[in-house]
């Protein structure tokens, strides 16, 4: 005999609880806010109070005469529940990616629309085993769960960390602030010299020094793209090496790796170490994302809200429905950020904050007039224009780099700044043959200025990317961490066909 609806309704409803209990495991029980735990239990109210609805308004004009109302509330149930496992399951017919982008999710939903046509079909023939079976699983993922979170409580966050360079990292209270300044594709001093992209090496130097910056010459990038080289400056370590095996996406790169903080990496072990929290300013290219690590200093309400949804849909379905929403202004935000810097930043957290800046400039598009003003419109710029609108990006830069320095250090003089190209840069191959500089091994050689307090002056200075956070850690009182021995890696974009492999440059 079929369970009563009043029952079935409760089954359903505990259904649709089950994802709430189960992400809040001691991994996201102790980052995340309980308004955040509030607004995940709303959302799914407002899922389960839609399917009611929805349910008993189309049962009643189409399938009352076919099919018992608790019935196809169970199978909906169901399948929403189902749905959160949705990007699973297409994962795993990535392959058919190489068909068309959208193969995957096609047949997924195949998938999907199939079992639910048989749970419609079989229903008297099934429906007292899967009602009995929902209830017993039920059961025991609340106990086991509810089990789980009374251990949290009483016997604290046990640390899962694997041993590593960072085991004995520590926090500092001494609110120090570590600024990470991307300017994508900016190479260093000597080769801008050479191209004329600058007209005196030494006043920029000078111009640095005043501002307590020390520029580095003989400093290199780890590799020549930006998802490995940012990579490897968040995760001190090398994201690829030759021995790698062949990887066919970036979800182990950036910035995918800090979007998943369900998978542990270096970073968020580094994060958790020292109490520090993390901002992320990103660009049009890809724009802050909040999760269980990340901030974001974006004021847009709406979308903070969907951002901490996004950690608990990631999975299902529905996060393609809140991906549709992006923030009012995400465009130029790095750029915004270092020209007019929020001063209201969090200066609450007594471990200070880690911020990743990463501005779209000056490589192309250019966005910067001479007079550094932001184009209100960007255009294609033809090859021989090139050198000088990245000149007038380059140079802009350097001086908005210098004001924002000076803005921030008013609030904090213990404050970290690095200022680096994620990777050099290359023009048109008759340019650079006549000054002589190779294309490849240019994009080896970005721009790298650092600013640290005082006491910090005798570290030894990084000479690559993959070692900068290690230097500021070292800067921050975390004395027993070592640097990685510097490589330089040959890496390649997706339109290339070695494009998986890294291969070690001499």
């Amino acid at each position: 005999m079929l369970l009563n609806k009043k029952i079935v309704i409760l089954a359903g409803a505990l259904l649709l609880l089950v994802p709430v209990v189960t992400f809040l495991s001691n991994t996201n029980l102790p980052q995340i806010l309980v308004e955040d735990i509030f607004l995940i239990i709303i959302s799914q109210l407002t899922i389960l109070i839609s399917i009611i609805i929805a349910n008993s308004i189309f049962h009643k004009l189409f399938l009352k005469k076919f099919l018992k109302i608790e019935i196809f509330l169970l199978i909906n149930f169901f399948t929403i529940y189902l749905l959160f496992f949705f990007k699973n399951i297409k994962n795993l017919f990535y392959s058919f990616e190489n068909f068309h982008f959208l193969f995957d999710e096609i047949f997924t939903l195949f998938i999907y629309g199939f079992i639910y046509f048989l749970l419609i079909r079989f229903n008297k023939k099934y429906i007292n085993f899967l009602s009995r079976f929902l209830l017993i699983y039920i059961s025991a993922v609340l106990f086991i769960s509810f089990l789980n979170m009374f251990n949290f409580q009483f016997n604290g966050e046990k640390n899962s960390l694997s041993s590593s360079d960072f085991d004995n990292v520590s926090a500092n209270s001494n609110q120090t602030n570590i600024f990470l300044i991307i300017l994508d594709g900016m190479i260093n001093l000597e080769p801008a010299k050479k191209l004329k992209i600058i007209e005196n090496k030494n006043k920029i130097i000078n111009s640095l020094n005043k501002n307590n910056y020390t520029h580095k010459e003989d400093f290199f990038s780890n590799y020549n793209t930006s998802y490995l080289s940012i990579a490897s400056l968040l995760q001190s370590s090398y994201p690829a090496t030759e021995d790698s095996k062949k990887y066919y996406n970036r979800n182990k790169f950036f910035p995918s790796f800090i979007l998943n903080e369900k998978r542990e990496n270096t970073f968020f072990k580094v994060l958790k170490k020292t109490k520090k929290q993390f901002f992320w300013v990103g660009n049009e290219w890809f724009f802050c994302r909040e999760n269980l690590y990340i901030n974001c200093l974006s004021e847009d309400p709406v979308y903070k809200k969907i951002s901490r949804l996004k950690l608990f849909y990631s999975d299902s379905i529905f996060i393609y429905f809140l991906s549709f929403y992006s923030p009012q202004i995400p465009q130029k935000g790095a750029l915004n950020f270092l020209i007019n810097p929020n001063l209201k930043l969090d200066n609450t957290n007594q471990n200070g904050n880690i911020f990743l800046i990463h501005a779209l400039s000056p490589h192309p598009p250019f966005i910067f007039n001479q007079d550094c003003k932001i184009k209100d419109k960007i255009n294609d710029t033809p090859i021989d224009e090139e050198i000088k609108y990245y000149s007038f990006a380059y140079n802009c830069l350097l001086e908005i780099i210098n004001n924002f320095t000076r803005k921030i250090e008013k609030n904090n003089a213990n404050n970290m700044f690095f200022v680096m190209g994620d990777h050099g840069w290359a023009f048109d191959k008759s340019i650079m043959d006549k000054v002589n500089l190779d294309p490849k091994e240019i994009r080896f050689k970005p721009f790298f200025s650092y600013n640290i307090p005082p006491k910090c002056k005798n570290i030894p200075s990084p000479n690559s990317i993959v070692n900068i956070l290690r230097f500021a850690l070292i800067c921050d009182g975390n004395k027993d961490i070592k640097y990685l021995k510097d490589f330089k890696f040959k890496s390649f974009y997706e339109d290339d066909l070695n494009y998986g492999k890294v291969y070690l440059k001499n």
